[in-house]
């Protein structure tokens, strides 16, 4: 005798659920990392000033009145591109580690404190700027290596709170602020340096 239909599945809530506010957590998680992450790739035009001569010998940058409005550093296009590119060296050293971690250890703390990190160093960029190149670099990467542990991590989440069929839906919820935090950046970091200074785009996303 069938019992299949005296016994329907059992309805569980979906947009109200934990799982749903997990993934919006997420969500505005990877807004704030991307955000941090993207915003240099802006800053860098007021922080350079692109009129010198770069590279050659006996070539300085002119002294503004504003430090904080004005291009201070003379990096030639090697250099800035070495400091673009340097937060993903970090992001690409803690895919394995942080996959392993995050299997042993808290999700939640691993998050937590990888995403505390990310928004301490970004505070701390305009004084690496003010140090050189190298610190900046090793902000860059020590900021990259904490993202890739979030990016890794959060997926570890879903492996154990989503159910199969609501995977992708949460998946695709939690990393649509990839693309929202590019916009927001887009969007605000040019106002802010035009009206506040450069430095202040690195604050306030962090």
């Amino acid at each position: 005798m069938r019992m299949d239909n005296q016994f329907p599945p059992r309805k569980v809530p979906s947009f109200c659920s934990f799982r749903y506010g997990l993934s919006l957590l997420l969500h505005f998680c990877n807004v704030i990392i991307t955000a941090q992450r993207t915003c240099l790739s802006l800053t860098m035009v007021a922080m350079v000033n692109s009129t010198d001569a770069h590279g050659l010998a006996n070539t300085t940058t002119e002294e503004h009145l504003d430090h904080n409005k004005n291009p201070v550093y003379n990096w030639n296009p090697q250099v800035q591109g070495f400091i673009f590119s340097s937060i993903f060296y970090g992001a690409l050293i803690t895919q394995i580690p942080a996959g392993y971690l995050s299997e042993k250890y808290s999700i939640k703390k691993m998050i937590g404190f990888a995403f505390l990190l990310s928004s301490l160093l970004s505070l701390l960029m305009p004084m690496a700027a003010e140090g050189g190149e190298a610190f900046l670099l090793a902000c860059r990467v020590a900021q990259g290596a904490a993202q890739g542990s979030i990016s890794i991590a959060q997926h570890v989440v879903w492996v154990k709170w989503a159910p199969p069929l609501e995977r992708g839906r949460l998946t695709s919820l939690s990393l649509s602020g990839i693309l929202l935090g590019s916009f927001v950046v887009l969007l605000v970091t040019g106002f802010i340096c035009q009206s506040l200074g450069w430095p202040m785009a690195f604050y306030i996303f962090g």
